[in-house]
């Protein structure tokens, strides 16, 4: 196996600026209001054989559960593993609540810790590029089957013409400006660069469906961001929440965001 490197100047970036991250701090918004995954979602990850009765399964950075708890729903034999304390004891009591028992570690994604050959599945739901890949792709190795799979997956908000998700992404720029440089990218190719020489992609699928919120639910969605709790103080957080508030005035109590699926599944080589 050849030894992963970042891609681009843009990877190291998104690692970098991920470091100083405070997830802890959106674990409680997380819990509430972090809807991720439009409804085809889970049927077409069950349709290409992940998330079956048994499987096992490793959910890298899992947060509060977002892709954790359905798959274990689904009878996979699920353990997530975070590096932020407040994620994970966000996922216990996501657990609990839903009467599973998932094993959950906080833990660094690249040094688990966790036995070799122990997964079948590996899933990283909006994290990957995130990670250190030169010691992140060798602990994928270490941990999966001969015949396992690496599922990398994405659910980003889009663009809804002047509606609801535009107002709100000026207004989540507003108060952090890098958030609109880094969404100019968000839209990953279906052949990562970094993926040849060590994967081989077994499926590929994109496609675009609505996220029904209402204005609490919706208000709770942007404080979880990174954007938002993750790097603002408690003030800013607030003074954002309330501006959003005044702004949602204008549209109805329930309304839907337009949001872009990529999701792959690769094999090891």
């Amino acid at each position: 196996m050849k030894k992963s490197r970042l891609d681009s100047v843009e990877t190291e970036e998104r690692r970098a600026y991920a470091e100083k991250l405070d997830w802890s701090s959106t674990s409680g918004d997380y819990l509430k209001y972090r809807t991720q995954y439009p409804e085809a979602f889970f049927p077409l990850l069950k349709a290409l054989g992940i998330g079956l009765p048994g499987q096992r399964i490793l959910d890298l950075a899992c947060g509060v559960g977002t892709l954790t708890i359905p798959l274990a729903k689904s009878g996979a034999e699920v353990t997530g593993v975070d590096f932020a304390e407040g994620q994970i004891e966000a996922l216990k009591t996501n657990a609990t609540a839903a009467g599973l028992t998932i094993p959950s570690y906080t833990v660094a994604a690249e040094e688990t810790g966790l036995p070799s050959g122990s997964f079948d599945i590996i899933s990283a739901s909006l994290c990957w590029y995130y990670f250190d890949l030169d010691r992140m792709i060798p602990e994928v190795y270490r941990l999966l089957v001969d015949n396992g799979r690496l599922l990398i997956c994405t659910s980003m908000w889009q663009s809804d013409h002047g509606g609801i998700a535009d107002i709100s992404s000026d207004l989540v720029t507003s108060y952090n400006p890098f958030h609109r440089e880094n969404r100019r990218a968000v839209r990953e190719v279906p052949i990562p660069p970094w993926s040849r020489d060590d994967f081989v992609l077994k499926t590929y699928h994109e496609f675009r469906a609505p996220i029904t919120f209402d204005r609490v639910s919706w208000r709770g969605r942007l404080r979880a961001t990174k954007w938002i709790s993750a790097q603002l103080n408690n003030d800013k957080v607030q003074e954002f929440d309330a501006e959003l508030a005044k702004k949602l005035e204008a549209f109805p109590e329930h309304f839907d965001i337009p949001h872009q699926v990529q999701l792959w599944v690769f094999g090891l080589k």
